[in-house]
């Protein structure tokens, strides 16, 4: 499985400290995500802290002795860890150091089995040395998600308050099911995008919800047949949009591998490429949803967001290879009848 996890880092620089010189020896200050647990965990990191100032031995690891500098870390209420360190004057290490600082909270996350999410990095020389104050401060780029609600959407929704809330409420076992994974998905996406994690989770949602509306099917084969006997007006538009949530399932979620996981750590735009294909997978989900009931169709206009650009998907499968196609194995699409024989083909790339 792919962990949509790499953000870029907008990072704000005191120049004063940096061009020639000596390296800067500071305290850098971890900003701790809340969640469950965190103050605890982090309490603990500070216990151990005063421990090892009452008498208790050092750790022998010195990147670990860091984390617990007598001379330079003091305990706080704030949710943040500390650790000293020298930097270099030169701005274009920082990049290279953000890295091992996030590689140090990770090993320190599986030490204590507790998920230590930072979302802001400081660097900060303290004042009792003669050249003080913050050095940088570096703060994690999210990707962003919006939702629309229309005036046509409105209307849409009313339709369905006016007509549709019975049989909503009375769903049949298969219904129910895909309800509870198209909402888990959508709560999922409405979550700040603070957390690694939460797109994968979100596209996992929807596809387990299509597995289910499209018979209980797991295999693609099977998925086409089901689509053609039961969507027929829309089936070649369906089929397409199905083959597609089934690769990119198959490629980067679906299995663990290292090369889909080194792709979404070193490449932002690569990294973009992959999360959005939650919006296709969650279109796809609404409609086989909204087909199974027979009900007026709604589904809000979704975004993703990418540095000045953004991008949704409305369920026009041209916009597949125009927008969302990633280059996997598995095409030319071919379009199925209900008995599984093939009755056209489609490219994608």
């Amino acid at each position: 499985m792919s962990v949509i996890g790499h953000r870029e880092w907008q990072v704000w620089t005191n120049m004063d400290f940096f061009g020639d010189g000596e390296d800067i020896r500071g305290v850098v200050h971890f900003k701790i995500t809340p969640s469950l647990m965190a103050e605890q965990t982090i309490g603990f990191l500070y216990e151990k802290l005063e421990n090892i100032r009452k008498g208790e031995p050092q750790f022998d690891n010195q990147e670990l002795q860091n984390f617990f500098d007598l001379s330079y870390i003091t305990p706080t209420n704030e949710l943040v860890i500390q650790r000293t360190a020298s930097i270099s004057r030169n701005t274009q290490e920082i990049e290279a150091t953000l890295c091992n600082y996030l590689d140090d909270l990770a090993a320190i996350s599986l030490c204590l089995d507790f998920p230590l999410t930072c979302n802001e990095i400081r660097f900060i020389v303290p004042p009792m040395q003669p050249e003080n104050g913050e050095v940088f401060i570096a703060a994690r780029k999210q990707i962003s998600r919006g939702m629309a609600f229309e005036i046509e959407e409105r209307g849409a929704a009313s339709a369905r308050l006016a007509n549709d809330f019975e049989k909503f409420k009375n769903f049949n076992p298969i219904q129910k099911a895909a309800q509870k994974h198209y909402i888990n998905g959508l709560t999922l996406l409405a979550l700040e995008d603070q957390f690694s994690g939460l797109i994968d989770a979100a596209f996992m949602q929807f596809y387990q919800a299509c597995e289910i509306l499209c018979g209980e099917n797991y295999k693609l084969k099977e998925v086409k047949k089901h689509i053609a006997e039961h969507c027929p007006n829309e089936s070649r538009k369906l089929q397409i949009i199905a083959h597609h949530v089934w690769q990119i399932r198959h490629e980067y979620f679906g299995h663990g591998n290292v090369e889909n996981h080194i792709v979404n750590i070193e490449d932002i735009d690569r990294t973009f490429d992959v999360a959005k294909q939650v919006l296709v997978a969650r279109w796809l989900c609404k409609r086989l949803l909204d087909l199974s009931t027979n009900s007026n169709p709604l589904a809000r206009e979704m975004r993703l967001y990418h540095k000045s650009g953004s991008v949704c998907f409305s369920g026009r499968d041209e916009s597949i290879p125009q927008e969302f196609y990633i280059a996997y194995k598995f095409n030319p699409v071919p379009i199925l009848d209900s008995t599984g024989n093939k009755i056209a083909e489609v490219n994608l790339g």
